[in-house]
């Protein structure tokens, strides 16, 4: 065997899951549904903090690697669903995107070696002999578990074609009172070499910041066209919180511990780790910080599962108790405090939810974890609106970040929404 530009609106999505998942038993988004999986990761072969997206046609592959904690031999299967540009099911056949089979089983998992917790790794790569994928556009993978049918995780992924040039504009907002917070995104498509018939209504764009779709800015319609070009254009209002750079730290190894850790205690059936105290930093500019003693920037909220102990990092990494604590100004009684990030899929879940210790004056949390390098952030919900804020963090302008902008067409006469065009590029190098 082998989400926070709509802070209130993002809040209802965010606690109440259940109104969201359909008679599939699944959302279509990155998602969790079993307790017992953890440490999912899916990106492009050998770029582990990569978006899961490629080119149709092309020799790239995505991976899927995933833990189940209850260890022993469970059967997994999965399928591949095609989307429209608003992430709801495609009305085409499977015939029409799948080049192969759906429902097939997952092939690959092994068992932990020599850990104290015991867990089984599964790993999956997409496109594979029995999936191969026809056409490009938004994608949903399903895994499930194959004797009760139920779903345990469900992730996004984008297949697009290198149909049009995309180029980005980075600039400043264009509303004066964001100047310091935000960062703004404008960009024009250009396509000569592709047909576009009524662009201002059949062309559709999506942006995305650091690989989150909770804060995403989608179906952007182009503000006007000229010949061979479309625009979009400051005066969409295009525009981010620009954060502060991600907090992170590092558990890669169990023989020593790091400036991002106050203690380490190993035990034969556990290890404990404390990490250092977080303050609020909502009033402080901040620069790219450094991210293995060096001057390179965080990782934009992933994470990296890695043991620098072991040999295979999948099946020898250890489990740890990680233990988070934040120390406010004072203390938040009608709002609740969650660690954020792609460790929690950009959601606000329960099991990253702190509670706040009076004797010591911190929120605290402790979190199982895969050994490997984090970054997170802290977010804060007001029990009574529902309101999210970034409110130990704060935002700076100069921050670095990821941008994601993804064109999607669909022409007259067609079946689904095709991603014709794809650009990413950085704050910083612009």
């Amino acid at each position: 065997m082998r989400s926070l530009s709509i802070f209130s609106f993002l809040a209802v999505i965010l606690f109440l899951p259940n109104i969201l998942i359909g008679q599939e038993g699944f959302l279509y988004e990155d998602d969790i549904y079993d307790a017992n999986i953890k440490s999912v990761k899916f990106h492009i072969a050998d770029l582990p903090t990569s978006m899961p997206i490629i080119s149709l046609n092309s020799q790239s592959q995505l991976i899927l690697t995933f833990d189940d904690m209850m260890g022993g031999d469970r059967y997994f299967a999965y399928k591949v669903i095609h989307c429209d540009q608003k992430w709801n099911p495609s009305t085409i056949s499977e015939l029409d995107y799948l080049d192969g089979f759906n429902d097939e089983e997952l092939q690959n998992g092994y068992y932990s070696q020599g850990t104290r917790v015991n867990y089984s790794n599964y790993e999956l790569a997409i496109p594979n002999e029995d999936t191969r994928l026809r056409i490009s556009g938004n994608y949903l993978l399903v895994v499930y578990n194959d004797d009760t049918k139920d779903p345990i995780l469900t992730r996004r992924f984008i297949v697009s074609e290198n149909l049009v040039k995309v180029i980005p504009q980075f600039g400043k907002p264009v509303d004066v009172l964001l100047l310091k917070s935000h960062q703004d995104v404008s960009f024009k498509i250009e396509h000569r070499n592709y047909d576009i018939r009524r662009p201002l209504q059949n062309v559709k764009a999506t942006i995305i910041q650091n690989g989150r779709w909770d804060n995403t800015i989608s179906d952007v319609t182009p503000k006007f066209n000229t010949p061979g070009i479309i625009h979009f254009d400051r005066t969409q209002k295009l525009a981010f919180e620009s954060f502060k750079e991600f907090r992170s730290f590092d558990i890669r190894s169990s023989r020593g511990i790091n400036t991002s850790i106050h203690s380490m205690d190993l035990y034969e059936d556990r290890i404990d780790v404390l990490l250092q105290l977080d303050k609020t930093r909502a009033s402080q500019i901040q620069f790219a910080e450094s991210l293995f003693g060096n001057s390179r920037r965080d990782i934009n909220g992933e994470f990296i599962i890695q043991s620098l102990d072991a040999y295979d990092s999948f099946t020898q990494s250890e489990y740890m108790n990680v233990f988070f604590n934040l120390q406010p100004k004072y203390e938040h009684p009608d709002a609740d405090v969650y660690i954020f990030g792609k460790l929690t899929d950009w959601k606000l879940k329960d099991d990253f939810l702190l509670e706040y210790d009076s004797e010591r004056e911190v929120y605290r949390r402790g979190v199982l974890l895969k050994q490997g390098y984090y970054d997170y952030i802290y977010l804060l919900v007001d029990r009574r609106s529902g309101e999210v804020t970034n409110a130990f963090e704060g935002n700076w302008y100069e921050t670095e970040n990821d941008y994601y902008i993804i064109i999607y067409h669909r022409g007259i006469g067609d079946r689904y929404d095709r991603v014709i065009g794809l650009r990413s590029f950085n704050s910083l190098t612009r």
